[in-house]
């Protein structure tokens, strides 16, 4: 049996969050920020909806994957809400800084887990 995946277009929600960032008279930092917070979501929704659906069909690599999406991606979230909010209160350097530090670190891990579903 072929192995079903999911199409989540994630390269195209990266490059249009990319853009998005750049457009209009808003802080490039909130937002891209606010857009990988929101698609970053249906990625992991996708992602652990089909790992829970086949992870007795995982290999043990693919598997190990998914868990460290699984167990690092809520608190990664949560960590640049967090900031993203602390950013928006007291904009300086240092906390845009902060929030691009943590959004490269979400989008890694969405990453890593985006072409085993398709992405």
């Amino acid at each position: 049996m072929k192995r079903q995946r999911f199409r989540v277009p994630l390269v195209a929600l990266l490059i249009l969050s990319a853009a998005c960032a750049t457009v209009g008279t808003g802080d490039p930092v909130v937002v891209k920020a606010e857009d990988v917070l929101s698609n970053s979501l249906t990625t992991y929704q996708a992602a652990m909806s089909y790992h829970f659906a086949n992870s007795t069909k995982e290999s043990p690599a693919v598997y190990k994957t998914f868990e460290a999406v699984r167990l690092n991606f809520p608190e990664g979230w949560k960590n640049l809400y967090d900031t993203l909010q602390a950013y928006k209160a007291n904009r300086t350097t240092a906390g845009a800084d902060r929030v691009n530090a943590l959004l490269t670190a979400l989008q890694n891990l969405v990453r890593s887990v985006a072409p085993l579903i398709g992405g």
